[in-house]
């Protein structure tokens, strides 16, 4: 677990349920509907990739918790620009 204090503001968040495999997938879906809907996430270009100031996928169980993977719920938090 990593504990600390995320950065004030606006967040747009999606709820997934479903295995792991697809969160890859899914966040990309989340961007892409981003784009195409003019939201603009507090992010930094760079020549590694995007820099966010926030992006999380929370848990809320897991394979201990729920072994079918078609009940393990995440939510996607992307912070978006001030």
């Amino acid at each position: 677990m990593i504990e600390g204090i995320l950065p004030a503001g606006r967040y747009v968040s999606l709820a997934y349920t479903g295995h792991y495999d697809d969160l890859l997938t899914v966040n990309a879906m989340l961007v892409g509907w981003a784009k195409e809907t003019g939201i603009i996430f507090d992010a930094v270009e760079t020549s590694e990739g995007d820099v966010f100031a926030a992006r999380l996928e929370v848990y809320h169980n897991n394979p201990t918790d729920e072994p079918d993977p078609s009940k393990w719920h995440t939510t996607l938090l992307f912070k978006l620009e001030d």
